[in-house]
């Protein structure tokens, strides 16, 4: 999703209401978002709801936070503490909406765009480090069963 919304955000299409009401459905908060923000089409509203509501199972930092706290609890950590894997995760506790909504001199959303490609890397690196930790078997040990 986060590279969804990225995309949205590229081509521009979050600034017209087909574009934006798609990015909201693709979130899959087409009823959440009308139900708290009525008829608004602005970008604080939208970055709300789909990036920084950790009460919105589809939004980014509610996956981020829930992800954090799975991994810790898959590696076996105590409550309070994060695991190896889970410090891959960004911290959506660190998220603000203003630095998020700030269109920079260049109109390209920086701050937006760094976040949403920190979440696709650690989306990538978490399925990597996942993967490796708990479904390789086998070491490469340079054996031949040739007879």
């Amino acid at each position: 999703l986060a590279s969804a919304l990225a995309w949205g955000f590229e081509t521009g299409a979050v600034h017209d209401d087909g574009g934006f009401e798609a990015i909201v459905a693709l979130f899959d908060s087409t009823i959440t978002f009308h139900a708290q923000y009525q008829q608004r089409r602005d970008l604080p509203a939208l970055l709300d709801l789909l990036v920084l509501d950790r009460d919105n199972p589809r939004a980014l930092a509610w996956v981020a936070h829930t992800l954090r706290g799975r991994l810790s609890r898959l590696a076996g950590s105590a409550p309070d503490q994060l695991s190896l894997m889970s410090g891959n995760v960004p911290n959506p506790t660190l998220w603000q909406l203003e630095p998020l909504c700030e269109p920079g001199p260049d109109a390209r959303f920086a701050n937006l765009r760094q976040l949403l490609l920190d979440c696709g890397q650690a989306a990538n690196s978490v399925s990597e480090d996942i993967s490796a930790t708990y479904f390789t078997h086998a070491q490469t040990t340079g054996q031949s069963l040739g007879a």
